[in-house]
Protein backbone atom coordinates (compact mmCIF):
# COMPACT_ATOMS: atom_id res chain seq x y z
CA UNK A 1 0.00 0.00 0.00
CA UNK A 2 1.50 3.71 -0.99
CA UNK A 3 1.40 6.02 2.10
CA UNK A 4 -0.46 9.35 0.58
CA UNK A 5 1.18 12.81 1.36
CA UNK A 6 -1.48 13.59 3.31
CA UNK A 7 -3.53 11.29 6.48
CA UNK A 8 -6.83 12.49 7.63
CA UNK A 9 -9.42 11.30 10.25
CA UNK A 10 -12.19 10.08 10.32
CA UNK A 11 -12.14 9.44 6.86
CA UNK A 12 -15.54 10.33 6.46
CA UNK A 13 -17.53 12.86 8.05
CA UNK A 14 -21.04 12.01 9.51
CA UNK A 15 -23.73 13.88 10.83
CA UNK A 16 -27.69 13.47 11.81
CA UNK A 17 -29.73 14.69 9.53
CA UNK A 18 -32.45 16.72 11.87
CA UNK A 19 -29.37 17.64 14.49
CA UNK A 20 -26.77 20.37 14.00
CA UNK A 21 -23.72 19.48 14.39
CA UNK A 22 -19.89 20.49 15.17
CA UNK A 23 -16.75 17.60 13.48
CA UNK A 24 -13.01 18.21 13.51
CA UNK A 25 -11.02 16.79 10.57
CA UNK A 26 -7.38 16.13 11.69
CA UNK A 27 -4.95 15.81 8.66
CA UNK A 28 -1.49 15.37 9.32
CA UNK A 29 1.60 14.88 7.17
CA UNK A 30 1.89 11.61 5.36
CA UNK A 31 4.57 10.62 3.13
CA UNK A 32 5.53 14.25 2.54
CA UNK A 33 6.78 16.22 5.56
CA UNK A 34 5.26 19.48 6.46
CA UNK A 35 2.41 19.09 4.03
CA UNK A 36 -0.31 21.61 5.19
CA UNK A 37 -3.84 22.26 4.86
CA UNK A 38 -4.77 25.59 2.97
CA UNK A 39 -8.45 25.80 2.80
CA UNK A 40 -11.55 23.87 2.77
CA UNK A 41 -14.63 24.21 0.50
CA UNK A 42 -17.94 22.22 1.47
CA UNK A 43 -20.51 21.50 -1.50
CA UNK A 44 -23.57 22.11 -0.06
CA UNK A 45 -24.90 25.59 1.92
CA UNK A 46 -25.66 23.28 4.97
CA UNK A 47 -21.86 23.08 5.95
CA UNK A 48 -19.48 25.34 6.79
CA UNK A 49 -15.68 24.98 7.67
CA UNK A 50 -13.03 26.84 9.23
CA UNK A 51 -9.18 25.53 8.80
CA UNK A 52 -6.94 25.88 11.09
CA UNK A 53 -3.68 25.40 9.20
CA UNK A 54 -0.96 25.79 12.19
CA UNK A 55 -3.16 23.22 13.66
CA UNK A 56 -3.73 20.45 10.95
CA UNK A 57 -7.72 20.87 11.29
CA UNK A 58 -11.12 21.65 9.75
CA UNK A 59 -13.78 22.61 12.03
CA UNK A 60 -17.07 21.06 9.60
CA UNK A 61 -19.97 23.09 10.91
CA UNK A 62 -23.50 21.70 10.36
CA UNK A 63 -27.14 22.94 9.90
CA UNK A 64 -29.35 21.11 8.75
CA UNK A 65 -31.91 23.82 8.51
CA UNK A 66 -29.96 24.75 5.36
CA UNK A 67 -30.19 20.80 4.03
CA UNK A 68 -32.20 19.98 0.91
CA UNK A 69 -34.16 16.80 2.08
CA UNK A 70 -33.06 15.04 -0.87
CA UNK A 71 -29.23 14.92 0.04
CA UNK A 72 -28.14 11.67 1.27
CA UNK A 73 -24.13 13.02 1.47
CA UNK A 74 -21.59 16.10 0.23
CA UNK A 75 -18.33 16.36 0.47
CA UNK A 76 -15.71 18.70 1.58
CA UNK A 77 -12.53 19.75 -0.81
CA UNK A 78 -9.58 20.43 0.63
CA UNK A 79 -6.76 22.34 -0.14
CA UNK A 80 -3.06 21.21 0.41
CA UNK A 81 0.27 22.21 -0.12
CA UNK A 82 1.09 19.04 -1.59
CA UNK A 83 1.85 19.01 -5.00
CA UNK A 84 1.45 15.57 -5.57
CA UNK A 85 -2.21 15.83 -3.93
CA UNK A 86 -3.59 19.17 -3.96
CA UNK A 87 -7.13 18.44 -3.20
CA UNK A 88 -8.23 15.99 -0.82
CA UNK A 89 -11.87 14.76 -0.67
CA UNK A 90 -13.70 14.37 2.43
CA UNK A 91 -16.75 12.39 2.24
CA UNK A 92 -19.39 13.50 4.46
CA UNK A 93 -22.76 11.52 5.04
CA UNK A 94 -26.33 12.32 6.63
CA UNK A 95 -27.86 9.53 8.84
CA UNK A 96 -31.32 9.20 9.68
CA UNK A 97 -34.74 9.49 8.20
CA UNK A 98 -35.10 12.36 5.26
Amino acid sequence: MIEPDVLYEPAEVQFVRHQPGTITVRFTPGQMPGVKIRSAYPSVSALLASVDPTAGTVVVRYDPTKLDGDESGASMMVQTTSPKEPWITVPVVFTGSR
